[in-house]
């Protein structure tokens, strides 16, 4: 597997066990001038291999190898295999990857290359949901050469390491076997010539990761409350629950890197300080370097391909602290750490490039649990029958209808014999037209009154389900009970801060879409319930790339939230997907500048739309012929 690439260098991953000599090697994919391609060995290309002493090669970290390659040339097509070479000159090769290096920066206004990625998350490696996963993410695979993607992105969930059908995990052998079978070719049947779900997605794309809570266990984030799991573990156990939630944590976050293709030290892009509009008022200072490492175990870090896109990446999982009262209530908490908040806002305001994705595990957006929905769309009920009841009841309509047919009367039969013979009298044709302006007029006077009195019963709805909502949170005990498609991330107003000031910065900047997961349906559009106030910012929900059937209860749900708020979702899915991004930039006018998403499920597109440089909907975007 390769990923974090960059314009001269890349990370190769492989699980390594032998005891032999292990070897790389590089083709650099040319093109004659009719387009052909042809492979051409590369040998300046310099490695990096982590030294592996003799008493070591039985341990668990002797078992996975890193490898950082430099020398490379930017925004060119690679190939790589690793060689185990034996004494008796026999040697063991693993299956050809490919990868793409990024493209590189460039200070002066020559118009970049579009740029195309996929992207999904919860990709289920439980059975029979791998199934799935497999059929969805080899057909992925098989449209890189077709849209031409340079890498692929994935959002969390990766696995289910905590999957249901099996014992939870409790040490990092545990973490090791659940990975081993889902990074293999269908769990355990080996096949070069067709690889299966996970294996196809990481031998043909370069990656770019991030971790949810099912890599180590449901509902983790960093220091909450211990989680259901490892309070039965514990219970089951007979151990102290602290130490538990230690060893687990530690072993599972430990068995992600050792699994992922992440530099050890990520170095600082080097971001251009530009001059910020007089009216920004983002704090500018502070942190300024990625913490992307894999020996400390930090995720957060941005890669840069040219002036095109730049891609952030967040930890908003072991960085989230949330603590809560002995009555449940949240009274401090962080969605992410200060250093991490600084280092996205400088990011974002000094990127050169144009476009800027933000890759983060669960959504910015607020989506309404389901007891919200059901409030919302009495709320909804409401509206509807108490419009038709003003209409009926509005004296302005009866004296508009009463006026309509007292004046047309007298010459309604008279019109209608002189419509049939073409003719019509220049003073009756001057009243007709005198009575259709006065229709319009009287017509745009009730719009206006209806419109006047409708916001008013908005306004005095709004208040009535802030009411009610806030006395449901009060009667959720537990942070899991809201936490079905709910908003509880952002309950307390310490969180809330924190998320106002990023999605200030991104509605700031211009040119910011979010890449998230966690919540098992596709979607593209606003974020949700604060949509009006940053509509300059887009989310796209990319997955699940493998799951169970949804119940149909979740999906009307999502209807009755999209007839309140149509602005929030242009398109939403509770099907397995993926995503197709092309990113066309324009240096000159940046409002030129398109974003091209297309939802697939396995080969079929379920959804395209364009969006523009100010993440507006453009237009839909039809099934490829």
């Amino acid at each position: 597997m390769a990923g974090d690439a960059e314009p001269h260098g890349v990370v190769l991953w492989t699980k390594y066990r032998g005891a032999g000599a292990l070897e790389v090697r590089l083709w650099r994919i040319c093109r004659d001038e009719q387009g052909n391609p042809w492979q051409e060995p590369v040998s300046n290309a310099t490695t990096n291999f982590p030294p592996r002493p003799e008493k070591d090669k039985l341990k668990h970290k002797s078992k996975f190898v890193h490898v950082e390659i430099g020398g490379l040339e930017p925004g060119t097509d690679y190939k790589y295999m690793f060689i185990e070479r034996h004494g008796s000159g026999r040697t063991v090769s693993s299956p050809i990857g490919h990868f793409r290096t990024a493209i590189e920066h460039s200070s002066n206004q020559a118009q970049p290359e579009p740029v195309t990625f996929g992207g999904t998350s919860c990709t289920s490696q439980v059975m029979p949901h791998v199934q799935n996963t497999n059929r969805n993410l080899e057909a992925a695979y098989k449209k890189r050469d077709e849209w031409k993607i340079s890498f692929f992105v994935h959002a969390g969930d990766q696995l289910y390491c905590d999957a249901r059908t099996e014992p939870p995990p409790d040490d990092i052998a545990d973490y090791h076997k659940r990975y081993e079978e889902a990074f293999s070719n269908n769990h355990g049947r080996k096949s070069r010539s067709s690889p299966k779900g996970l294996n196809a997605l990481h031998r043909e794309f370069g990656m770019y990761t991030t971790w949810d809570d099912h890599e180590v266990v449901d509902n983790w984030q960093g220091k909450h409350r211990f989680p259901k799991k490892i309070e039965s573990i514990a219970k089951q156990r007979a151990i102290n629950i602290e130490s538990a939630n230690r060893s687990i944590t530690d072993a599972g976050k430990a068995s992600f890197f050792q699994h992922q293709p992440i530099r050890n030290n990520q170095a600082n892009n080097n971001h251009q300080t530009h001059t910020h509009r007089p009216s920004c008022k983002c704090p500018t200072g502070g942190n300024q370097s990625p913490a992307r490492s894999r020996n400390k175990k930090k995720i957060w870090g941005s890669f840069r391909w040219g002036n095109t896109l730049e891609l952030f990446i967040l930890d908003c999982r072991s960085e989230r602290r949330v603590i809560r009262s002995d009555s449940d209530e949240i009274v401090k908490g962080r969605y992410i750490s200060k250093k991490q908040m600084e280092w996205l806002i400088n990011g974002l305001h000094n990127s050169p490039a144009v476009f800027k994705f933000i890759l983060n595990s669960s959504p910015i957006g607020i989506f309404p649990n389901r007891r919200q929905g059901e409030l919302l769309q009495k709320v909804l009920n409401q509206e509807k029958s108490l419009q038709r009841a003003l209409k009926r009841k509005n004296p302005a309509s009866q004296d508009l209808k009463r006026l309509i047919k007292r004046l047309m009367a007298p010459i309604k039969k008279k019109k209608e014999i002189l419509l049939r013979k073409k003719l019509l009298p220049k003073r009756e044709q001057r009243l007709l037209q005198l009575l259709n302006i006065e229709h319009r007029r009287l017509r745009k006077q009730l719009k206006q009154q209806l419109s006047l009195q409708d916001m008013k019963l908005l306004q005095q709805q709004a208040k009535l389900l802030r009411k009610q909502t806030n006395l449901l949170r009060k009667r959720a005990r537990t942070p899991e009970k809201s936490a079905k498609g709910g908003d509880y991330r952002w309950d307390a107003p310490w969180l809330r801060r924190q998320r106002e000031r990023i999605l200030s910065a991104a509605q700031c900047v211009g040119g910011v879409c979010w890449l998230s997961g966690d919540l098992h349906y596709g979607s593209v559009g606003g974020l949700g319930l604060d949509s009006g106030q940053y509509p300059n910012v887009c989310e796209v929900l990319m997955g699940p790339g493998g799951q169970g059937i949804r119940k149909r209860k979740r999906r009307r749900h999502i209807r009755s939230f999209e007839k309140l708020w149509s602005n929030h979702w242009r398109f939403s899915t509770p099907k397995d997907n993926y995503v197709i991004i092309r990113a066309v930039p324009d240096l000159i006018n940046r409002d030129n500048s398109t974003l091209e998403i297309r939802f697939f499920r396995r080969h079929r597109q379920l959804y395209g739309e364009k969006r523009g440089y100010n993440m507006k909907f453009k237009e839909e975007l039809p099934p490829p012929q």
